[in-house]
């Protein structure tokens, strides 16, 4: 095989035309040999890169699904903020309903002035766990992290009216509780950045809920009442569950208190018992109970001592 040597001398006798070509084809065969070696030696592609001032922004896929990926924020070409997780995204949500817009790269969805990244990751595995990153890119890059939900979807939407963002989530508290996980109550939570912390906005909460709205007649003759747990008791049908806990928590509990117990048929037994688990229990032990209780103007009181200690 001819030596890098001899190509060397023997090029010394061509013109330099020759001499051009014949490098041209030596560097292409070394770039190759690394590209060769590089695929086999690491399992991540270079999936994006993004520039925004003096910060770049790149995200490393893994070849394997169920592995993590990288991304590496940099400053000035130095590496500042590291990030490994299982299926890494940026400039898509993750989970997020269906037609909900992204912001545009670099918008600030805090209400600050620096350009900012969402990140956003997903571990996989039947119900868990999403996580959301917002790298605010000041004079120095910035890790803000929204409150997590599990698996539940986390997005921002824009309120054209007040031209600024909210991140909005759902409680998880209710997963699996006497339903499936698709039929679970998963009532939403909307958050306002402020003083450099995320907290409930309960007034926008209140003032623009989604609940789904039953009629009594719906309620009381939905056909899951005739359904029965192993130790006999009664399967709570999804509609009202999901119905009192989303008016819980958009500030009206008191009337959710009263569709519950209208709604109970009186030839099925265990309704104080379900409404004490319910209000008095479960709800409860939600983390952001002391701001359910204020936005429905009643006392944030601990659970009941008699609530079960493992409640399905």
């Amino acid at each position: 095989m001819t030596s890098y040597f001899n190509i060397f001398n023997f090029r010394n006798t061509m013109t330099k035309y020759n001499i051009v070509y014949i490098n041209l084809i030596f560097i292409v065969f070394i770039l190759h040999s690394h590209q060769s070696s590089f695929a086999e030696d690491t399992p991540y592609t270079l999936n994006k890169t993004m520039h925004i001032s003096d910060y770049e922004i790149t995200l490393y896929k893994h070849l394997h699904d169920y592995d993590d990926d990288i991304l590496i924020a940099s400053q000035s070409g130095k590496e500042i903020w590291k990030y490994n997780a299982h299926r890494i995204e940026f400039e898509r949500w993750i989970n997020a309903p269906d037609a909900l817009s992204f912001p545009h790269i670099g918008t600030n969805v805090t209400g600050g002035t620096n350009s900012q990244i969402i990140v956003q990751s997903w571990s996989g595995g039947a119900h868990c766990c999403n996580q959301t990153h917002v790298l605010d890119l000041g004079s120095k890059l910035t890790d803000i992290i929204p409150p997590s939900s599990g698996d539940y979807p986390q997005y921002y939407i824009y309120i054209k009216k007040q031209n600024n963002y909210r991140f909005v989530t759902y409680d998880n508290i209710f997963s699996y509780w006497h339903s499936s996980f698709a039929q679970s109550a998963a009532p939403k939570l909307i958050f306002i950045y402020k003083d450099n912390k995320y907290e409930l906005d309960k007034e926008f909460m209140k003032k623009n809920s989604d609940v789904y709205s039953y009629s009594h007649k719906t309620l009381i003759n939905d056909s899951d009442w005739s359904l029965f747990n192993y130790d006999n008791t009664p399967v709570l049908p999804s509609k009202l569950l999901n119905y009192v806990i989303n008016l819980t928590y958009s500030g009206k509990i008191k009337y959710a208190e009263k569709i519950f117990l209208e709604s109970w048929p009186a030839n099925i037994p265990g309704k104080t018992d379900f409404f004490n688990r319910l209000f008095h229990c479960r709800i409860r032990m939600s983390t952001y109970w002391s701001d359910i209780a204020s936005m429905n103007s009643v006392a944030a009181l601990p659970p009941e001592g008699n609530c079960p200690s493992y409640d399905e």
